[in-house]
């Protein structure tokens, strides 16, 4: 599970209709959030400014959506996170899993443009099958939480997804399309959801 985790960015060609600045500006924040594991050569001679920006901003995505399984198969599917590739979109893959309940830890890759990038993800809150709660970084922080609710013979899904985008890095316009990027994730990983469990 990655911020990216719904922390896409736009592609090349949507890129390319941007400022120049405003590009590096998303340079930036790969680099941000993900460490120093690609595109440092080409903005080396501009880091000085950006790395010294401390401002955050603190973003939400809730959803909430019904299937046609109840809670306990839900929430065993949610709480095993080797199932996270199956409907996260850009997640391909989740491995070394170890732990049980608020020790359980794993670590996981997602890809975006060809780019793979690794993180790492822990339970913070487990009380089956109602509320599950995860915590993922991968550079910046990202929190889960997802609540269950009987509904007739299958189940209320609520999630709340809080992670931060750093605005002073990645500048206004950026921040906007990570939004509305990051929107369109939440809506494709609920449609997965309901394509598992059916509606």
């Amino acid at each position: 599970m990655a911020l990216g985790l719904w922390a896409m960015l736009p592609g090349r060609a949507d890129a390319g209709r941007l400022t120049a600045l405003a590009e590096l500006h998303l340079l930036h924040l790969l680099k941000q959030l993900y460490g120093q594991v690609w595109l440092a050569q080409q903005t080396a001679c501009k880091t000085e400014y950006y790395e010294t920006a401390q401002e955050d901003a603190m973003a939400v995505i809730e959803r909430s959506f019904t299937v046609a399984a109840p809670p306990e198969r839900v929430f065993a599917f949610l709480a095993d996170h080797a199932n996270d590739p199956q409907w996260l979109p850009g997640l391909v893959d989740s491995r070394n899993f170890t732990g049980e309940g608020t020790d359980y830890q794993w670590e996981w890759t997602y890809r975006m443009a060809g780019i793979s990038f690794d993180g790492t993800g822990h339970v913070v809150e487990h009380d089956p099958p109602r509320r599950h709660v995860v915590q993922t970084r991968g550079g910046a922080v990202s929190t889960w939480a997802w609540t269950l609710e009987p509904e007739g013979a299958g189940t209320r899904i609520h999630l709340r997804l809080e992670y931060t985008i750093p605005v002073a890095v990645v500048g206004k316009l950026a921040e906007k399309l990570l939004l509305a990027q990051n929107e369109k994730a939440a809506d494709e990983g609920m449609a997965n959801l309901q394509r598992i469990f059916g509606t």
